[in-house]
């Protein structure tokens, strides 16, 4: 299944720049903008909230679960790492192995619509070569920033990435 996985310069992304939505207090604001003028990241549950985006972004297993419908339904990519975080923890398996237990992920794959990175805290499990380390300590906007700045992305604005634990979704 890797040769499915893509690379962010290989999905055709509009040049607009970069809008990287997350749930905390000021994603209050969200009708007074215009996401036409952006290439919209939703990170984690936002994708439920959102008609439509770029990319949705998970970099744990459960929020995967969680969203992965809507996610396929209203996203154009879904990015999440090769080894993403299971309860918590770095885990052991690899997005290939996860998806024998996940029609969704499989599904997703094989179209061609997952993008991942290595995510340098599970990273001693193994990496994928050619695709970005990228760095998380805290929280997903972390990994998304450097994500895309490691893809090439020069211009992101973000909207409820802020307020750590407190939402407004």
């Amino acid at each position: 299944m890797r040769t499915s996985l893509k690379q962010f310069d290989e999905c055709g992304f509009a040049d607009k720049p970069w809008l990287i939505l997350g749930k905390g207090p000021s994603y209050s604001k969200i009708a007074s903008i215009d996401l036409a003028r952006y290439n919209v990241l939703a990170i984690n549950h936002v994708v439920e909230r959102l008609d439509g985006c770029e990319i949705a972004h998970m970099a744990d297993w459960e929020t995967f679960l969680a969203c992965a419908g809507a996610a396929e339904s209203r996203a154009r990519y879904i990015c999440i790492p090769y080894y993403p975080f299971v309860a918590f923890a770095p885990s052991s398996m690899s997005i290939d192995q996860l998806a024998e237990s996940s029609s969704i992920l499989r599904r997703l794959i094989e179209a061609g619509r997952i993008l991942t990175y290595n995510l340098v805290c599970t990273s001693q499990r193994g990496t994928l070569e050619g695709f970005p380390d990228v760095h998380l300590s805290h929280f997903s906007a972390e990994a998304v920033i450097d994500y895309l700045g490691k893809s090439g992305a020069s211009k992101l604005t973000s909207l409820g990435v802020d307020g750590g634990a407190s939402y407004a979704v």
